[in-house]
């Protein structure tokens, strides 16, 4: 189970701890999956409706600057010190050596090359925002 998630991390492939009734497929980046314009579906409404106003959140990639790992759960927090979101996935890159990690990030924060901060256990620990697959 190790190495799947390591590998679906790398690939910001979402699974279970970045879906959940919770979350807008949208916000996942899985607007290309769903297609609300062809049928009508349970959620199908406040789907589309928060797509429209807005996204609040978005998964994004992190590339750990620092020592540590990024763990599912963990906060992210932008230079300001204001929290911007949380950790969903996170891993040792064995092809990039290196910790890269996936977390849903308020909007504003989810720009790629954003700095921001993980809280790593009791450690603020720098990241940034990155292109995803991670290569």
């Amino acid at each position: 189970m190790g190495a799947r998630d390591t590998l679906r991390t790398g690939r910001n492939t979402p699974y279970g701890q970045e879906i959940t009734d919770k979350t807008n497929p949208y916000e996942a980046g899985l607007g290309w999956v769903v297609k609300p314009q062809d049928k009508d579906f349970l959620g199908r409404g406040p789907m589309v409706s928060e797509k429209e106003a807005g996204l609040k959140q978005k998964l994004v990639g992190l590339e750990v600057l620092g020592r540590g790992i990024a763990r599912q759960g963990y906060k992210v927090f932008s230079f300001d010190n204001k929290e911007v979101g949380e950790v969903t996935s996170g891993t040792l890159s064995p092809s990039l050596n290196k910790a890269v990690a996936i977390a849903y990030v308020q909007s504003e924060a989810a720009k790629v090359g954003t700095n921001i901060f993980v809280q790593i256990r009791d450690k603020m620990v720098e990241a940034k925002v990155v292109a995803t697959p991670f290569v």
